[in-house]
């Protein structure tokens, strides 16, 4: 964090005084590819093309007032589009970014978008502040000018360093369903325990007791996969929401992949020991990026339970496939597979209809609430669900599970008309 003063007063005569902008704010320099579009005749709020940029430049800092002018003698003085993409290499923590325009401006991290004001206006500034780990991050802005005045600027700062994540909080109980008072109530800075026929400390049993694990963490966005190994029951809870449910006799291993927004997630586990030995390990770690902004991030399992890690991970732009006899890809079985896609997106307020057809199990959760459940075998049939959803930023999840025969999954949102 740096201040910056500038004291300046005038006697008579010619005056001025003059602040470095790009001083003022740290600024990601150096290697951005910028890329310029004429657009005219688009109007307001246009696309950025896919086509061949008019223009194709390194610049070191997206640090630009053009007035009434242009980029480059290529490019007209109005109605032009622009893109500044580079990789910043950064330490772990939070960071505010503030991209200034006249007109509209995007700027996504790591496939996320943060800064949505795609829209005609005057010289804002815009910021989003969002966490991130340590490593390299991918930083686009997108840009258009409409007429008049043109500005584009981009700034980052570090706000916070990254924190530990906290401690669990244990609650450990004399019997086997998590009921009544707990007997002992500590912290635990991991959960990697193997008790072998002994208790957890002698307030307990060491057989027949119960235990939980809570703690909220702050983690950048990505995907991550929860895993551990458990003798006996053990369930997780992400959110609120179910990911891990093995409450039963047992002596194995678990593993689930899930996408996650950054910011707190709440984190709760359970166990329980039955007899024999005990074991009850769980942790988590980031293993892959958000995909790109507009698409579904796509996981496929081997099996019809989403369990475990995804045999494979992509990008799909559409939930809208039939496969026939066939499969995803040769990395999945024709039969017995299933998936998930998650994807977060700005919505306007309104009432939305949720549709998804599937063959065979199919259902849709929208900010963790499921709100289409077709889980179950069948041909091709349509699910169908009016859902309210006020403005902001929703997460929906669309789970599929094929059994046999026939494979087809589709997903489509409609909003409706006022």
């Amino acid at each position: 964090m740096h201040t910056i003063t500038l004291e300046y007063f005038d006697e008579g005569g010619d005056a001025m005084a003059k602040l470095d902008w790009a001083a003022a704010i740290d600024q990601p320099s150096g290697d951005w590819t910028a890329e310029y579009w004429n657009t005219p005749g688009a109007g307001s709020a246009p696309t950025v093309p896919t086509t061949t940029p008019t223009l194709t430049r390194a610049e070191p800092y997206v640090d630009h007032d053009w007035a009434l002018g242009s980029p480059d003698p290529a490019i007209t003085p109005d109605h032009f589009t622009a893109r500044y993409s580079r990789t910043l290499n950064l330490s772990p923590g939070e960071y505010e970014f503030t991209a200034t325009a006249d007109d509209g401006v995007r700027v996504t991290v790591d496939g996320l978008r943060i800064i949505d004001a795609w829209a005609d206006s005057g010289a804002t500034a815009h910021t989003a502040t969002t966490l991130l780990g340590g490593g390299p991050h991918t930083v686009v802005m997108d840009y258009y000018e409409n007429g008049g005045d043109a500005v584009a600027r981009l700034a980052y700062r570090q706000t916070a360093e990254a924190a530990d994540p906290p401690d669990w909080t244990g609650e450990y109980f004399t019997g086997m369903d998590l009921a009544g008072e707990p007997a002992l109530v500590r912290p635990d800075t991991t959960i990697g325990f193997d008790w072998g026929g002994g208790p957890p400390d002698p307030a307990l049993p060491a057989d027949g007791f119960s235990a939980r694990w809570t703690r909220t963490d702050t983690l950048p966005a990505g995907i991550y996969r929860f895993a551990g190994q458990s003798d006996d029951g053990i369930r997780v809870h992400l959110d609120g929401v179910p990911i891990v449910d093995k409450w039963v006799n047992q002596n194995d291993t678990f593993s689930t992949d899930r996408l996650l927004l950054a910011g707190p997630h709440q984190i709760r586990v359970e166990y329980f020991e039955n007899g024999g030995g005990a074991i009850a390990r769980f942790g988590y770690q980031r293993v892959g990026d958000v995909g790109p902004v507009d698409t579904w991030n796509a996981e496929y399992f081997a099996n019809r339970t989403l369990d475990g890690a995804p045999v494979v991970t992509r990008a799909d732009d559409a939930v809208a496939f039939d496969w026939g006899a066939g499969s995803p890809d040769p990395a999945v079985p024709a039969d017995g597979f299933s998936a998930r896609w998650t994807r977060t997106a700005t919505w306007e307020a309104g009432t939305y209809t949720f549709t998804a057809t599937g063959d065979d199990g199919i259902r849709v959760r929208l900010d963790g609430v499921t709100v289409v459940d077709g889980w179950s075998d069948h041909g091709p049939t349509t699910f169908s669900a009016d859902v309210g959803i006020g403005a902001g930023e929703h997460t929906v999840v669309v789970e599929y599970y094929e059994a046999g025969g026939g494979a087809v999954a589709r997903f489509l949102t409609e909003r409706e008309s006022r």
